[in-house]
């Protein structure tokens, strides 16, 4: 079991005789349980709508309808490792321009690049930092 344990002491000088002050606070977290807890949190959301952080497209549907991890079978870790949102259209993009370095299929990155539009400005900076498709 992986623990983390954090521990802060504090003291706290007043030049007086008769007052001292020492304040220990102490907090233990069982690592090995926060990711699937918050993974629990997480799954109590009801999300119908979000707004992409990177590019800014607003999507009316929950965060799995895009996800890249799902789509084209690579790790969550992969995926978390991208520039773009993988679970936004920008992320398709991204992966429709290097697909082949992440494991996935040019053409079917291409297709879901191509199916997934992305506002203008986003698309610029896009092509600027990967080239375009």
């Amino acid at each position: 079991m992986n623990q983390i344990e954090q521990q802060q002491v504090e003291q706290v000088s007043v030049e007086s005789d008769t007052f001292s002050v020492d304040v220990v606070a102490d907090a233990t977290v069982d690592a090995g349980d926060l990711h699937e807890t918050i993974t629990d949190i997480a799954d109590t959301f009801d999300v119908t709508g979000f707004k992409c952080v990177k590019c800014g497209l607003a999507h009316m549907h929950d965060t799995t309808k895009h996800q890249l991890s799902k789509e084209f079978d690579i790790s969550d870790d992969d995926s978390a490792e991208m520039e773009y949102n993988p679970v936004c259209h920008c992320g398709l993009q991204e992966a429709g321009r290097h697909g082949s370095d992440m494991g996935i299929d040019e053409g079917s990155a291409a297709r879901a690049a191509d199916s997934a539009p992305i506002p203008p400005e986003a698309s610029r900076e896009m092509n600027e930092q990967f080239g375009s498709l």
